[in-house]
């Protein structure tokens, strides 16, 4: 941890630590050669593969450019230690925001903000780059209410390098709540994941309440239960009807349910009507989650031949030996080969055929 009154590069005089993300610390910083704040993401990892991910999420921050993403001024590193020297984004994230109100955004501004988010990603992933980490945590406003998009710490694909790719393939993680299975499997992501992640954070930001988490929504629909995502209009009388139905569709456990594309997802979000959401007869009552896991970025390095590196705040690092990439891996969690009956049950009620190609799933 950095002291206040440090100076690195004999020019940014460390203020305090105000935040920490998958891969590293912030600081708010001042720097004394325009004499202006700025923020400074310190790597916590010594680890190769970490040092190139950073490395790379430098270069790859340096080079975008786009109002709902973060300006990178600077990267170097001193003394053992790597640095990212960014724009500085006062306030709390959204996820603290809503926290600290007890209740969910509106509506209409939730939606103002996914307008912003889906051009900013649409972006991105015209230059092949998928964020794999949008989450409430991630987003902060600006003092004009601008959304910003941050820590791409995870981000695949990179515009600039095409050596710094394979950096990528050997470090991926996840947040649990808003990540699609795929990610969280290890199988393979694409703007299909990201539309994923994005529809999970909406849906939290509307209605104070965390969606289910992939894996729990699998293994129930596994054990002939229903699958416990309950319609966001269920939780929020705001929500329209086309609203609630987007989500619902861009939350599919199959991605090639979900929009193709977040040009896709914008159609189905602001489809230009807005019926009162109607709870279908029967429905039973909602299922609450016992873990909130949305803390918790999980981050898992394919060099450590499956040890566990241990982690001083709420991100859990976690190992996976070489060619295990398509197993799920949960601390202190059972895994069982995936037998035939359960994959006649989750093809039979139009869950994951990819489930058939994994040897091992995780029991939660």
């Amino acid at each position: 941890m950095l002291e206040t009154g440090k100076k690195l590069q004999e020019r940014y005089r460390i203020e305090k630590q105000v935040g920490q993300g998958g891969m590293g610390s912030i600081y708010l910083a001042t720097d004394e050669r325009f004499h202006s704040t700025v923020a400074i993401k310190e790597a916590l990892f010594a680890d190769e593969n970490y040092k190139k991910a950073f490395d790379r999420e430098a270069r790859l921050l340096n080079s975008l450019k786009h109002s709902a993403l973060p300006k990178v001024t600077d990267h170097f590193v001193e003394d053992n230690g790597q640095y990212i020297v960014m724009e500085f984004i006062g306030g709390d994230d959204l996820f603290e925001q809503m926290r600290k109100a007890g209740r969910a955004f509106p509506v209409n501004e939730v939606l103002e903000w996914a307008d912003q988010l889906l051009e900013a990603l649409a972006y991105l992933h015209e230059q092949g780059i998928i964020h794999r980490d949008i989450k409430p945590q991630n987003l902060k406003l600006t003092p004009q209410q601008k959304i910003i998009l941050l820590d791409f710490g995870l981000a695949k694909g990179n515009p600039t390098d095409a050596n710094f790719q394979t950096a990528a393939k050997s470090i991926f993680g996840y947040s649990r709540n808003y990540a699609s299975l795929e990610q969280i499997q290890g199988t393979g992501t694409d703007p299909r994941s990201d539309v994923y992640s994005l529809a999970a954070t909406l849906y939290h930001l509307m209605t104070d309440r965390v969606p289910a988490d992939a894996l729990t929504r699998v293994m129930m629909v596994l054990n002939e239960s229903r699958d416990p995502l309950e319609p966001a209009g269920k939780f929020n009388s705001e929500i329209s009807q086309e609203v609630s139905d987007a989500l619902q569709t861009c939350l599919s456990l199959k991605a090639n349910d979900r929009p193709a594309n977040v040009g896709e997802m914008k159609s189905l979000l602001f489809s230009g009507t807005s019926t009162p959401f109607v709870l279908a007869a029967g429905t039973p009552a909602s299922v609450e989650n016992e873990e909130l896991l949305t803390m918790d970025t999980k981050l898992i390095d394919h060099s450590t031949g499956g040890k566990s590196k241990p982690s001083e705040f709420k991100t859990e690092v976690m190992g996976a030996a070489a060619g295990d990439s398509a197993s799920t891996k949960i601390a202190n969690r059972e895994t069982r080969p995936l037998s035939a009956s359960d994959t006649q049950k989750a093809q039979s009620r139009g869950s994951f055929g990819l489930l058939t190609a994994i040897g091992l799933i995780t029991l939660i």
